[in-house]
C-alpha cells in the first residue's frame, strides 16, 4: 500500500531492514552523546562549586566523551554477543555465565580504551592523566560498566522483540502458553 507518493507506508521498515546494526549503532551513539553531555555538564557544575577546584572546563567533557567513544568502539562486539546469547527462559545458568563473562570483558576493554584516550588527550594538553589506584578504580568502573551492560542488553533485546513484531517475524510459542 502506498501513501500517494509511490512510497510504501512502511518505507522506513524497509530502510531499517537493509542495515539494522548500523541504525542500532547510530541510535546508541545519539543516546550516548546526549547522556554523556548531560553527565559532563553536571560534573563541571559540581566541580565549579568548589573554590579549590583545579580542573579545567574540558576535563569532564574528556572523561565522559572518552567513555562514550570507547563504548561505541565496543558496541558491535556487544551486539554480536547479545545476538549470540539472547535472553531466554531456558538455560539460565548458561546465560548468566555468558553475560557475566561478557560484562567483565567489556569492562576491561572499556577501561583500557578510555584510559588510553585520556592519556593521549592529557598528553596533547601538556598534562599527565592519573587513573588512580588500579584496583580501586577498576572496581569503580566495573560497577558502572556491568550496570551499563545489563541496561544495554535488556534494551537491545526489547528493541529486537519490537522490531520482529513490526516486521511480522515474532511468533508466539503456543507450547509455552499451555
Amino acid at each position: 500500500m502506498t501513501n500517494g507518493t509511490g512510497r510504501s507506508r512502511q518505507w522506513w521498515l524497509d530502510e531499517l531492514s537493509r542495515r539494522p546494526l548500523i541504525y542500532t549503532w547510530l541510535l546508541y551513539a545519539l543516546f550516548l552523546l546526549v547522556n554523556n553531555s548531560i553527565n559532563a555538564n553536571s560534573v563541571w557544575l559540581e566541580l565549579s562549586r568548589d573554590a579549590q577546584n583545579s580542573s579545567d572546563w574540558w576535563e569532564p567533557w574528556l572523561w565522559e566523551l572518552s567513555s562514550a567513544a570507547s563504548t561505541l568502539v565496543l558496541a558491535p562486539a556487544l551486539f554480536w554477543s547479545f545476538n549470540r546469547q539472547p535472553l531466554r527462559f531456558g538455560r539460565p545458568l548458561q546465560q548468566i555465565v555468558w553475560h557475566a563473562c561478557g560484562a567483565s570483558l567489556f569492562c576491561l576493554a572499556h577501561v583500557a580504551l578510555m584510559v588510553g584516550l585520556r592519556e593521549i588527550a592529557y598528553g596533547w594538553a601538556g598534562n599527565d592523566y592519573e587513573f588512580g589506584p588500579w584496583l580501586r578504580e577498576l572496581w569503580y568502573e566495573y560497577r558502572k560498566d556491568v550496570w551499563g551492560y545489563l541496561n544495554l542488553l535488556v534494551t537491545y533485546q526489547l528493541c529486537a522483540m519490537v522490531w520482529q513484531r513490526l516486521r511480522g517475524e515474532a511468533v508466539v510459542d503456543r507450547k509455552s502458553t499451555r
